[in-house]
């Protein structure tokens, strides 16, 4: 009598639980040899492909028996949009805070600081980038500054006679 060891039910494991971009493909595999596969299209490859968000079980099987697996997948947020607004311009003095409040992403100034704000009080070129695990977003604005001041009108000349008063609109432009 010749007698063989069959070999163990196999035991595998898909990975943890993940989450993936929207246009990403995962690719899920099962490299054990001598089993057969089934994944939930009803394929047999040794690998599986994964765009969006699924729970996908697996079940792999030879004469001792069959094992299964489970691995849920998630949809990474996308970029969001970014605007920085309009060009600004700044008087002398003044201090300009920037702050988009965007959530759930990284920061990435000009000047290679990652704070959810920037502040600046002289002209210049402010970019920014934003950033996920599903990409970046990037908008520039320009700080310009003024030195005219204010504008100032009075209006009209006029003439009074001594001692009486007259009340100015100060039409601050």
């Amino acid at each position: 009598i010749v007698a063989n060891l069959l070999p163990a039910t196999p035991t595998f494991n898909l990975g943890q639980d993940t989450s993936i971009c929207d246009d990403e493909i995962l690719t899920l595999s099962i490299p054990i040899n001598d089993v057969n596969i089934l994944w939930p299209d009803g394929s047999d490859l040794s690998e599986y492909q994964v765009q969006g968000p699924a729970s996908i079980i697996a079940q792999v099987s030879n004469s001792c028996g069959q094992s299964s697996d489970t691995i849920i997948i998630g949809l990474l947020p996308d970029i969001p949009s970014l605007d920085l607004g309009p060009d600004q311009s700044l008087c002398p003095g003044e201090l300009i805070l920037i702050g988009p409040d965007v959530d759930m992403v990284t920061y990435q100034w000009q000047d290679g600081s990652t704070n959810a704000t920037y502040s600046t009080s002289h002209a210049e070129q402010i970019i920014l980038v934003i950033s996920n695990a599903c990409g970046n977003a990037t908008d520039t604005l320009e700080i310009i500054e003024s030195t005219t001041g204010p504008q100032v009108d009075l209006g009209d000349d006029i003439q009074i006679c001594e001692g009486s008063t007259v009340t100015i609109q100060s039409g601050v432009l």
